[in-house]
């Protein structure tokens, strides 16, 4: 089976969200589950604020590298920079006919 760039960028991207919103959640919950809170700690849209300042930085920071790393394997020719898009393709056919 062949699979192009933009299918692994996809399903990555769809995997990421994922686990993303269930980190979040897991997040948001356990903290809200902390003995000792006391006004607007106890909101969930305050602990989903610091979710997205504290902890979504490095999250995005994992989706850049692994969809960079994506591109380095899916790249055909790294030496002269060519490309096809994204998709293997044979060059060095036996084929002689005219």
């Amino acid at each position: 089976m062949k699979i192009s760039f933009r299918k692994a960028a996809a399903m990555t991207l769809v995997a990421w969200l994922i686990g993303s919103v269930g980190y979040a959640f897991f997040y948001v919950h356990s903290q809200l589950g902390l003995q000792g809170l006391e006004g607007y700690e106890k909101e969930w849209d305050w602990q989903l604020l610091f979710f997205t300042i504290f902890r979504l930085p490095f999250l995005l920071i994992g989706l850049a590298s692994v969809i960079w790393c994506e591109w380095i394997f899916f790249s055909d020719d790294r030496s002269d920079g060519k490309s096809s898009g994204g998709t293997a393709e044979i060059t060095g056919s036996t084929d002689k006919r005219p």
